[in-house]
């Protein structure tokens, strides 16, 4: 298996204007996953398949459920010192990066992990379709955060979700790689267009 998504956290912190997950929850009441649900599900997957190449945290947004992240992690050192698994997997984040605390930081640090941020292009863009709960921008806090990935040694990936709202704003494909790699010197951008119904704002 070439990688296995955990869904640790169906809730998120922000508000994006084009969430297709309301705001993280799937149509849920928003559950975090708990222990038996996270080991049952490393169980299962071990047991099918030979090799799992890479476990990747998801949401919602991940970072709110640190301590499911830090007993996956644990589990799989666990198995593989005790000789049941043969390998370890590499370990990933899919984050907002609008909130991480210096546990995630740690784990992020202790564990290796390779991590994506969310990020829709420049401020201005940003700001206006991924806000947080109160309507607040969210642009700094992700720059912020950013760099305290790059403090600890991680060169993010980045995914910027293309929408309806970018073009009308006279931002194209080549004018996010140009930001991305101008800002961040990204050198891997994943650019999903947006999933919206055809009535939508935000369609492309």
């Amino acid at each position: 298996l070439q990688r296995l998504t955990l869904n640790v956290s169906n809730t998120c912190n922000l508000a994006c204007k084009y969430c297709y997950a309301n705001e993280g929850t799937y149509y849920t009441q928003g559950m975090l996953m708990n222990q038996n649900t996270a080991l049952n599900a490393i169980n299962w997957a071990t047991r099918t398949f030979q090799v799992i190449n890479h476990i990747n945290f998801f949401g919602g947004e991940p970072t709110l459920n640190p301590s499911i992240i830090q007993l996956v992690c644990e589990y799989f050192l666990y198995l593989h010192k005790k000789g049941i698994l043969s390998y370890l997997p590499s370990f990933g984040l899919t984050t907002n990066a609008y909130s991480i605390s210096p546990r995630i930081y740690q784990m992020l640090h202790n564990y290796n992990f390779s991590v994506t941020v969310s990020l829709d292009g420049p401020k201005e863009i940003h700001n206006h379709l991924r806000v947080g709960k109160d309507d607040t921008p969210t642009y700094d806090a992700v720059l912020e955060n950013i760099k305290g990935l790059l403090d600890i040694g991680i060169i993010p990936e980045y995914e910027c979700t293309f929408t309806g709202e970018h073009l009308r704003n006279g931002i194209t494909l080549i004018t996010l790689l140009d930001f991305f790699s101008a800002t961040f010197q990204c050198h891997t951008l994943n650019c999903p267009l947006v999933i919206a119904a055809p009535n939508s704002r935000w369609f492309i």
